[in-house]
């Protein structure tokens, strides 16, 4: 069953998009450092002049990257990537550019640091999406659907308050943030018997979505978009993003 799909970033709507690879720097490994004796291109390691040996995922110019969960994500240009990414890199004060240093860890200052890859520079296997049938670059982490029982829908002002917490529910999702303080509450009650939750495979975010509000579930996974943080698609996901005035009308919750 075919969706309308859309750039992830900016909300484009796109006939033939492309993925690209996201992940979160862990470590970056200048390779440029004197510092650094040996580059094992074989195993993807890096070994340093005191003995330290460490890991890389891919390389980019001078620099190697240690990364987590690396997923593809759907696009609409070059542009826009580079776009994303130096939006992000801005958050960041500053970076040792001095190549004498041969690692930053970007744990040390707390930092989101993205970083994209074509497909093709990354080793990977390719899925059928179970909802439209399109092959896309394979992900990481699957979706995790689990069925909604009840929701009740409520206004409501930021934060939740504890009235705002019903016996017996599990989630709570809204349209209200710190720069819109009044709003919607989705509060939903989920299914908890794990018999009933199932793993899928979707290309995308719109996929994902249909399959909610045609089963009503909810569908969790991981986004490098989001701070590489876990998300949530929800059968009222595109109301609150209108409501919120995304872009992406279907970019997912973090929870």
């Amino acid at each position: 069953m075919k969706t309308q799909k859309h750039c992830e970033i900016c909300g484009t709507a796109i006939d033939r998009g492309i993925y690209r690879y996201f992940g979160t720097i862990e470590l970056i490994i200048y390779l440029n450092s004197p510092n650094v004796v040996r580059i094992d291109k074989v195993n993807k390691t890096v070994t340093i002049s005191n003995g330290d040996r460490h890991s890389y995922t891919a390389i980019q110019g001078d620099e190697a990257y240690q990364i987590s969960q690396a997923s593809p994500h759907l696009v609409c240009s070059e542009e826009c990537v580079d776009r994303f990414i130096d939006k992000e890199s801005c958050k960041i004060v500053s970076l040792p550019d001095d190549n004498v240093y041969p690692c930053f860890a970007a744990a040390s200052i707390n930092a989101f640091l993205p970083v994209m890859f074509n497909p093709i520079s990354i080793d990977h296997e390719e899925d059928l999406c179970e909802y439209c049938g399109d092959v896309y670059p394979s992900r990481n982490v699957d979706f995790t659907c689990i069925p909604l029982v009840d929701v009740v829908v409520k206004s409501g002002i930021y934060p939740a308050k504890e009235s705002d917490i019903i016996n017996g529910y599990h989630l709570i999702l809204t349209d209200c943030n710190p720069k819109k303080l009044s709003g919607t509450f989705y509060i939903s009650k989920l299914n908890m018997d794990q018999a009933s939750w199932r793993k899928r495979k979707f290309c995308s975010n719109e996929c994902a979505f249909e399959y909610c509000v045609r089963n009503d579930m909810t569908a969790q996974t991981y986004s490098n978009l989001l701070e590489n943080r876990r998300v949530i698609i929800a059968p009222f996901t595109k109301s609150i993003n209108v409501d919120l005035q995304n872009k992406y009308l279907f970019r997912p919750l973090k929870v």
